[in-house]
């Protein structure tokens, strides 16, 4: 993946390049690397999956936390009948 792709990806998990480097240890400078026209301005193979994996997991926590909304506020209509 193109290194302008990954950045948006990133940003649609919610993430930037500090914690995608923190999360894979993976450093700054690497990430810079891949910049650059040495590397492509790609990314390796395996960071595509991974911003994948992050994005689902941003999509499952949202969809839990409105299901537990959901959940809390029928438990509320349940008590007041």
């Amino acid at each position: 993946m193109d290194y302008n792709k990954f950045l948006s990806k990133l940003k649609e998990a919610g993430l930037d390049e500090a914690d995608f480097s923190e999360d894979t240890k993976v450093s700054l400078h690497t990430l810079n690397g891949w910049k650059g026209a040495r590397q492509g301005k790609k990314t390796p193979d395996w960071v595509e999956s991974w911003v994948n994996m992050k994005i689902e997991n941003k999509r499952q926590k949202i969809i839990i936390e409105e299901l537990r909304g959901l959940i809390a506020l029928r438990n509320n209509n349940d008590k007041s009948v």
